[in-house]
């Protein structure tokens, strides 16, 4: 990775309406700039109303402080009129305005807008291939997935990766029993497994699986999705992130983690190998994430799925999960 204090050089001029494009870092750009148009764009979306500018700069510092993230601005003398962060999720992946930031860049409203994502786009690719990131990502809503920014990704190579659906439900409200376990069945501690293990059962068991978030990456980029997936560092719920092993074969796994909410659940992965499916252990697995977190006082439980994932996206919907929000992912690849 580039130097950080490299990042606040001056990049070019775009030669038009004296529009200058910098990079910095979260050290030295103007965050309380970023904040009011940031603040401005959810507004006139009609989110975000009772938010002040200051609260939203503090979110700004909390996200990405202590990161090597790169802010790249479009800027006219002293006037922020766009910005585009990157972020390093490693030495070799990348997302695009992650996270609040919704995905696309955070532009004024102003005629200009589309000369100003494009400007944006052109230098975030610029210093993405003068780095080793060779897999990019943006998320954003389906109501921004329409013509100029589809020209856009196109234009630089973007393709269409996921449709991510967010269900969630309250914990009483679910079709799940924790039957007895039939005593053929070993439980285990996910991460008591061998790591190698682990990642020949994920690996296999996502390749036969409709699964695009692992389907669209190569192999060297799916050992590192899933050394993320796998943190052992994040904090996970022990007694609900475990293995079910049959025959000393593991025949499916999962993870649970408190995200994505309060007093929530989240499903972070689960998976079943292809030669233990409909054998009711998805349900299994998901019946003593219910009751571990039924236990810890928690309310609700949630899981993401790939829409274009048909059995994933059944079962979870049989289960009495109901859709939240969708997102749109696109990827791009050196």
């Amino acid at each position: 990775m580039n130097d950080l204090r490299r990042c606040s050089t001056f990049i070019r001029i775009a030669g038009v309406d004296n529009m200058e494009y910098h990079k910095y870092t979260i050290n030295d750009v103007d965050k309380s700039a970023i904040a009011l148009i940031l603040l401005e764009q959810r507004k006139s979306q009609g989110d975000w109303e009772d938010v002040s500018p200051s609260r939203v700069e503090e979110v700004i510092q909390q996200n990405f402080e202590g990161t090597e993230d790169v802010f790249i601005c479009a800027e006219s003398g002293s006037e922020l009129l766009g910005v585009s962060v990157i972020h390093f999720d490693s030495d070799k992946s990348a997302q695009l305005n992650p996270w609040f930031l919704g995905g696309v860049p955070v532009v004024t409203s102003n005629e200009r807008d589309d000369m100003i994502h494009t400007g944006l786009f052109d230098h975030v690719m610029e210093h993405i291939r003068s780095t080793n990131v060779n897999r990019v990502e943006i998320f954003f809503t389906p109501e921004k997935h329409e013509g100029s920014l589809i020209t856009i990704l196109s234009k630089y190579g973007f393709k269409l990766v996921e449709e991510i659906v967010h269900l969630r439900e309250a914990i009483s409200e679910l079709k799940l029993k924790a039957d007895k376990i039939s005593p053929d069945i070993d439980v285990k501690p996910l991460f008591a497994i061998d790591r190698e293990e682990l990642y020949s059962t994920w690996h296999n068991t996502f390749l036969d699986g409709e699964d695009r978030s692992f389907l669209d990456r190569n192999e060297e980029q799916r050992r590192e999705f899933f050394d993320d997936l796998f943190d052992e560092s994040e904090s996970y719920v022990e007694d609900a992130t475990i293995a079910i092993v049959q025959d000393s074969v593991i025949a499916g796994f999962i993870i649970i983690r408190l995200t994505h909410g309060e007093n929530n659940g989240h499903v972070w992965l689960v998976g079943i190998n292809s030669d233990y499916r409909r054998k009711g252990y998805a349900k299994m697995l998901l019946a003593q994430g219910k009751k571990t977190l039924t236990n810890l006082g928690m309310n609700t439980m949630s899981v993401n799925v790939d829409y274009n994932n048909k059995p994933a996206y059944k079962l979870y919907t049989s289960l009495g999960f109901k859709e939240e929000w969708r997102q749109i992912c696109y990827g791009w690849e050196r």
